[in-house]
């Protein structure tokens, strides 16, 4: 029996106990150990687990712990240095006046911080003019587009009360779906941080005409 089996059947012993203490010592281990070994998704939800558990005890030495410990798989990890940034800040904080590692989480919480904020500065420089103009217009096509969607989305919900004003064979149908399967995809990349090419930005010109083609054609129905 390997080290996260033997944590994983004391865990059970100890939800089927209700004794939440334990179950926070073993999520916190289990974390541990599943983030080494690469798991870095399941090590992040038995500490997270094991974190609401301390904070329901009061337990906010064991709470710090959990949290500087979440901080390495998000840094480590997956990479993310703001998440790690905001964990060992909550650790410093929440950390009691007596805990020698208080401090420690304070002083790591502030190098990171500090790493995150140059990283930050770095990147916005390093922004170019086209990709500039490329941010900008890409907002102002995506306003416009979404004002049209919110119009729109009342509308494209009669496609399923069989009151679509195409014949499903037609051309006009088939341009359509296009429109709004387009749409769908824009609109995604447009929430996310994805940098929008310019082939994106002559999608947009084009996807917001045939976007008021598709309305003009489901208002007459």
């Amino acid at each position: 029996m390997d080290d996260i089996e033997f944590y994983e059947q004391q865990l059970a012993t100890a939800r089927r106990e209700g004794n939440r203490e334990m179950m926070g010592t073993y999520l916190g281990s289990l974390g541990n150990m599943y983030a080494l070994q690469g798991n870095i998704r399941r090590g992040i939800e038995c500490l997270e687990e094991a974190r609401q558990i301390r904070e329901s005890l009061h337990d906010w030495d064991g709470v710090a712990l959990t949290c500087k410990n979440l901080a390495g798989c998000y840094e480590l990890g997956l990479g993310d240095l703001a998440i790690a940034v905001k964990y060992l800040e909550i650790a410093a904080n929440v950390a009691t006046p007596s805990n020698p590692e208080k401090e420690v989480y304070a002083a790591m919480g502030a190098s990171r911080r500090e790493e995150l904020e140059s990283k930050t500065r770095m990147s916005t420089e390093l922004i170019s003019p086209t990709e500039q103009y490329m941010t900008e217009r890409w907002k102002e096509r995506f306003d416009e587009l979404y004002e049209l969607a919110e119009v729109m989305m009342p509308l494209i919900e009669q496609l399923d009360e069989d009151s679509f004003p195409f014949d499903e064979d037609s051309k006009e149908f088939q341009r359509a779906w296009t429109v709004i399967q387009e749409a769908e995809l824009l609109l995604a990349k447009s929430s996310s941080s994805q940098v929008p090419t310019m082939g994106d930005l002559v999608k947009f010109e084009w996807l917001i005409d045939e976007f008021k083609w598709l309305r003009e054609a489901l208002e007459s129905k």
